[in-house]
């Protein structure tokens, strides 16, 4: 039985090779797209192109990829993935169905993957060189997210509002109590006591701060880069009793004085290059108090290339992601000393799953341009796809300014409840 089916005519389509009147590019896309069938045989799907349907699989279709036109096509076979994630961007394409498949399937294929490296590199010149000479470079961590506004964010995250990775201790934990699973982990691994003073380099909506402050007793400052995070923040401060246990920056730690007797950033690394990476650590170690501890959240990779997930052109512009070998190599050069390293991209993966639900429920309440639509929705389910299957990392590193810094011979303390001291 033929597995390819003509969905136009609903007639058993003709071989590749009979396709000689259709339009060259439909004829080579058509070519890559079998092959991509092959080496996926579990994998069903339909593919429409101007004028002519194809069906690839034996079951009810994974999800139906839509060309809407030959300049679509064109781009898709130039660039690969790459050239597929930007024309559904732009809206000359379109996804039906289950769209981590058809990502999951790009990433498996070789030939889906094709002119990535060379598109990635050609992105981080355009943003970091060209843009210099233009006087439109882009700053370290600036993305495409910060114009939306925080009642956005509240519809599809935790009430806590953390947009990062949560820790699903059990197979029933959801998004909210494996955001607070995290806090609270994080949280001993600083060992963080009554009293104690703690620096967030990255604080968000302050999810974090406020955990440690009215669960631990710290006293929390916490920086952010938003202006309608640090609003936020401060109202939130002011409705919980928290002046003068809880401040908020707005801006970079470099005008911190410290040093502080904890130290953590999440996700801030990620999305700033090398030479703001080697800053960050030289001016991280100077926060710290000598007998300090610090715990480093970061996106990263498990190989060293550009970041070039679909969604990177229009989401992260040049972003370059850090090998663990470049983090802790960073690290031991400014004399920061790691004794603790996790790897919690299972964790990630489950988070975006439970953020792209959460965002596909919000939709009917909030008010998007269907261009925003397309950002989130490929954004969400791309970087899944990046952690469950791809080189996408969520790197954890507790680290300390001195080697004699006082820290249990064994993890027990960071699960112990409640925390020894």
């Amino acid at each position: 039985m033929d597995p390819y089916t003509n969905k136009t005519s609903g007639r058993a389509g003709p071989p590749a090779e009979d396709l000689q009147g259709r339009h060259p590019v439909v004829w080579v896309a058509l070519r890559v797209l079998s092959s991509c069938a092959r080496q996926q045989p579990e994998l069903s799907f339909e593919v429409d192109f101007p004028g002519y349907g194809k069906k690839f699989g034996r079951h009810q279709p994974d999800f139906r990829l839509r060309f809407r036109s030959l300049k679509s096509v064109r781009h898709f076979l130039l660039s690969g993935g790459r050239g597929l994630g930007r024309e559904y961007l732009n809206g000359g394409v379109d996804v039906e169905g289950d769209l981590q498949s058809l990502l999951h399937m790009a990433d498996s294929s070789s030939l889906l993957a094709k002119g990535n490296a060379v598109f990635a590199l050609l992105d981080e010149i355009r943003s970091r060189f060209l843009g210099r000479l233009t006087g439109l470079a882009e700053q370290p961590g600036d993305d495409r997210f910060i114009r939306f506004g925080n009642d956005f964010y509240r519809a599809w995250l935790d009430p806590g509002m953390a947009h990062s990775c949560a820790l699903y201790e059990n197979t029933g934990d959801d998004l909210e109590s494996a955001q607070l699973n995290q806090y609270r982990n994080i949280c001993r691994q600083l060992r963080l006591m009554k009293g104690q003073t703690l620096l967030d380099a990255a604080c968000g909506w302050g999810g974090f701060i406020f955990y440690a402050a009215e669960r631990f007793g710290a006293r929390c400052t916490g920086v952010t880069l938003s202006p309608n995070q640090y609003a936020y923040v401060q109202e939130e401060i002011t409705k919980r009793g928290l002046a003068g246990r809880v401040d908020v920056v707005l801006g970079g730690p470099d005008n911190l004085a410290g040093p502080f007797d904890r130290f953590v950033c999440v996700g801030m690394l990620g999305s700033s290059g090398p030479r703001h990476d080697r800053a960050f650590f030289r001016k991280t170690r100077k926060l710290l108090k000598p007998e300090g501890i610090g715990v480093l959240h970061t996106i990263g990779s498990g190989r060293s290339r550009a970041y070039h997930r679909w969604a990177n052109p229009c989401v992260v512009p040049g972003a370059s992601l850090p090998t663990l070998e470049k983090i802790t190599g960073r690290m031991v050069r400014e004399n920061l000393w790691v004794y603790d390293l996790e790897d919690l991209h299972h964790h990630s993966a489950r988070t975006l799953d439970d953020w792209a639900r959460r965002f596909e429920r919000a939709l009917s309440s909030l008010e998007l341009e269907e261009s925003d639509v397309r950002i989130w929705r490929l954004n969400l389910n791309d970087c899944a796809v990046g952690f469950k299957a791809g080189d996408l990392r969520i790197y954890r590193v507790t680290f300390t300014p001195e080697k004699s810094a006082r820290i249990p011979l064994v993890r027990k303390y960071i699960y112990a409840n409640p925390m020894p001291a």
